[in-house]
């Protein structure tokens, strides 16, 4: 009976701790997400509207940078 119980305890645990790395990957993969989010958002949001609809397109490539990279930090829970 003892031996039975040992197996059943290990499986347990590692069916535990497969549960728990999977809740955890799919919380990291939300987070990213989220953030990748708003940095393209924001990003975009720096283009000029004109230009955009006019069709000739202009980003400035820094302004554009520093802003995703903020907004992907403040988007992070």
């Amino acid at each position: 009976m003892v031996p039975y119980l040992g197996a059943l305890l290990f499986v347990g645990l590692v069916v535990l701790g497969l549960a728990l790395d999977i809740a955890l990957l799919g919380a990291t993969y939300r987070e990213v997400s989220f953030a990748a989010d708003a940095g393209a958002e924001a990003g975009a949001a720096r283009m000029e509207a004109d230009g955009a609809y006019g069709g000739s397109l202009r980003v400035d490539r820094s302004a554009a940078i520093a802003v995703a990279g903020s907004a992907a930090l403040a988007a992070r829970p």
